[in-house]
């Protein structure tokens, strides 16, 4: 039962984050899809919920691996992400340049975990 009460605060809190940065998510898919990274940065509300919704992606995979998000909870997570990955050009420009280096340790990625966005 205490791993089921934690299991739904963790859905409602990543579920309310994600609700609030999703207008930005949506203006960000108006944007010109060659906006420079440099660009992007001067939209800083919009720059930084973009860094916003990186740190709730990677808490989301944190508790997954840690086996706390449950694969059915985690599938439907990863396939929103996927969808923006796939979507949004600057995310991945900007992903990228959060990553490189030791960039992906502040996202709870061990050295040898690519990410958690899909490649396709």
């Amino acid at each position: 039962m205490e791993e089921d009460r934690f299991m739904k605060e963790l859905f409602q809190d990543f579920n309310a984050r994600y609700d609030k940065l999703n207008n930005s998510l949506i203006k960000i898919s108006m944007l010109d899809p060659r906006i420079s990274v440099d660009d992007f940065r001067k939209k800083t509300k919009l720059y930084n919920d973009l860094i916003d919704y990186f740190n709730l992606c990677a808490e989301e995979y944190y508790w997954f691996r840690e086996e706390r998000i449950r694969k059915k909870v985690w599938k439907s997570w990863k396939a929103g992400m996927d969808y923006w990955y796939e979507n949004l050009p600057i995310l991945r420009v900007v992903w990228e340049e959060e990553i490189k280096g030791n960039g992906r340790l502040s996202y709870y990625l061990d050295r040898e975990e690519k990410d958690f966005f899909s490649r396709k």
